[in-house]
C-alpha cells in the first residue's frame, strides 16, 4: 500500500507542474483553457470494460467544457491504454485493481485525489457515465462551500439522517480551501469504499445541513462540520440541485442543451457496462453511434469523439466542430 501510495503522489506531484501543451484555439465557442495550474482537475477512473461508456462520455453535448479543467484518467488495467489512445486520449497512471468489483475501481481515484488536493488544487471526480449535457464549471464556481456534491442515493444512514448523500460520482472538493485540506484525512480513512465510508467520516465529524431534512430539492442545501477543536471546524458543504444535477432520471425529461439539466447520472441498478449502456440508451443520451451493417470498408467517422483537452488532436477536432 506504501508503494502504491508513492506511485500516486509523484504522479500527481509531476501531473500539477505540467504545462499546456496546445495553442488555444483561434474559435473556442465560448470554451476557453486557462493555465493549467489555474484549472481544477477533473479525475476519472476506468478500465478496458468501460471503453464504450468512455467513448459516449466524451461525445456528449456538453463534454467539450472539459476543456477548461486539467484532466486526468487513472486507468485499472492495463488493456485501457490501447483503448484510449484509439480516442486521442491517454492514461494520466495506471494502478492495476485486482478483485473486489466495481467500488475497489472506484476507490482507488481515492489517494491520488486527497494528493492533488494537499498540493492546494481544486478537484472534481466524476463517473464517466455522469453525461455533461451544460457547462458545471460557472454553478460549482459560484456555490461557496469547500466540498460541492451532487445528490446520492446511498447509503441508507446518511438518507435516514438527511434525506440525501454525497455522491462521489460527481463532487467538487476545493484543495484551495484550507479547511478542505485539514479535513481530508479525517474524511478518507477509513476508506474501503468510497461513497459509502466518506458519508459515514462526514457524519462522523459532525454533519449538520442548515435545514432540518435536506431531501433531493431543486434548491442548492448548505451545510457545515461541527467538529469542535479540530482545525476543519465550520467546512461548509453544499449539495447541488437534484432537478440539473439529476440521480434519477426519466425519459420525459428534456436532456438537450435546451434544458435545464447540466449532468445526468441515471441510476442504472447496478454498475457493469451493460446495465450502464442500457439506462443511457433508455434515457436518449448514448451518443456512440452503432455499427454500420453490411459495409466492408469502414467508412470515416462524420462525427468523431472529442480528443484528449491540451492537445494537437483536441485543437484540431475542436476548429472543425467550430467552422
Amino acid at each position: 500500500m506504501g508503494h502504491l501510495l508513492s506511485l500516486l503522489l509523484a504522479t500527481a506531484a509531476v501531473a500539477a507542474g505540467q504545462v499546456a501543451v496546445a495553442a488555444k484555439p483561434a474559435s473556442t465557442a465560448n470554451v476557453t483553457q486557462p493555465a493549467v495550474a489555474a484549472r481544477p482537475v477533473l479525475v476519472l477512473v476506468l478500465n478496458s470494460k468501460y471503453a464504450q461508456v468512455f467513448e459516449n462520455f466524451v461525445r456528449a453535448p456538453g463534454a467539450v467544457h472539459m476543456a477548461q479543467f486539467d484532466v486526468h484518467v487513472i486507468c485499472t488495467d492495463r488493456e485501457m491504454d490501447g483503448e484510449l489512445s484509439k480516442l486521442g486520449w491517454r492514461c494520466r497512471t495506471t494502478v492495476i485493481a485486482r478483485g473486489g468489483g466495481a467500488s475497489r475501481v472506484y476507490t482507488k481515484r481515492i489517494p491520488y485525489v486527497v494528493s492533488l488536493i494537499r498540493m492546494g488544487r481544486d478537484v472534481l471526480i466524476c463517473d464517466i457515465d455522469a453525461i455533461w449535457i451544460r457547462d458545471p464549471l460557472p454553478k460549482l464556481l459560484a456555490t461557496r462551500a469547500g466540498i460541492v456534491s451532487s445528490p446520492g442515493l446511498s447509503p441508507g444512514d446518511a438518507i435516514k439522517k438527511y434525506g440525501v448523500a454525497f455522491c462521489m460520482g460527481f463532487i467538487f472538493i476545493r484543495g484551495s480551501d484550507l479547511k478542505v485540506r485539514d479535513a481530508m484525512f479525517a474524511l478518507t480513512k477509513p476508506m474501503r469504499e468510497d461513497q459509502g465510508d466518506f458519508n459515514q467520516n462526514m457524519m462522523r465529524e459532525g454533519l449538520e445541513y442548515d435545514t432540518i431534512k435536506v431531501g433531493f430539492t431543486n434548491e442548492t442545501s448548505y451545510g457545515r462540520l461541527h467538529a469542535r477543536g479540530k482545525s476543519y471546524d465550520g467546512l461548509r458543504v453544499a449539495m447541488l440541485p437534484r432537478s440539473r444535477f439529476m440521480r434519477q432520471c426519466s425519459p420525459n425529461t428534456d436532456f438537450t442543451a435546451t434544458g435545464n439539466v447540466v449532468i445526468a447520472h441515471c441510476h442504472s441498478h447496478g454498475k457493469q457496462p451493460y446495465l450502464k449502456t442500457k439506462i443511457l440508451s433508455e434515457m436518449k443520451l448514448w451518443f456512440v453511434p452503432p455499427p454500420a451493417d453490411g459495409i466492408s470498408v469502414p467508412q470515416p467517422d462524420t462525427d468523431p469523439p472529442m480528443p484528449e483537452p491540451g492537445t494537437q488532436a483536441w485543437t484540431a477536432w475542436h476548429n472543425r466542430s467550430t467552422q
